[in-house]
């Protein structure tokens, strides 16, 4: 992303103090600034999106996943943690089941977090961060069990619980606790 549109990022909800709680749906099911997911993701990409994509360059993930995880009270560590894990990295990748970009969404979780394009950077952080913020809440802060149901699906963790949970799954959670302690090290927040 260039730093002209990283710039006007900067003027949309993700820097806007009211975007922590831009999310929190009311009765209504609009978020506590009036507007629906798919609006606020799209007032926040669509300052951004100037045609260029960025290709996995680390520098631009790392300023997206800051405004990110600031907008969404989520540690940036953690966020770039589950990137690493899902895709290392690869703004492009595609897994065997469907899943896509830097968070590897499945499309109809992209759909519903307002993900209009998956291999946008910026669109695919903003939906993942935002899904992740939202396993989290429902487990309690739980980040084991967040992982899990991120990774595994929140019905089947919620049907089977831990002690049917895939090797895979439970391996998930494992590499990004790593990746995430790493993540943590390097910015001295260990």
């Amino acid at each position: 992303m260039a730093a002209s549109a990283l710039a006007e990022v900067k003027a949309t909800a993700i820097d806007n103090p009211k975007a922590k709680t831009a999310n929190a749906k009311s009765a209504s099911g609009k978020s506590a600034n009036g507007k629906s997911a798919e609006a606020n993701t799209a007032e926040v990409v669509e300052k951004s999106n100037d045609g260029a994509k960025t290709q996995g360059l680390s520098g631009d993930i790392d300023a997206i996943v800051a405004k990110v995880g600031k907008a969404l009270g989520l540690d940036p560590s953690l966020i770039k943690a589950v990137i690493k894990t899902e895709s290392n990295f690869n703004n492009k990748a595609i897994s065997p089941a469907g899943a896509q970009g830097l968070m590897q969404l499945m499309p109809g979780t992209a759909k519903e977090m307002g993900v209009k394009d998956p291999f946008n950077p910026l669109e695919n952080i903003w939906g993942g961060a935002r899904y992740l913020k939202r396993m989290l809440d429902s487990h309690g802060g739980n980040l084991n069990r967040a992982l899990a149901a991120y990774n595994w699906g929140p019905g089947n963790l919620q049907k089977h619980g831990n002690k049917r949970m895939p090797k895979e799954t439970r391996r998930y959670i494992e590499v990004v606790n790593r990746n995430y302690a790493n993540f943590k090290k390097q910015t001295g927040k260990a």
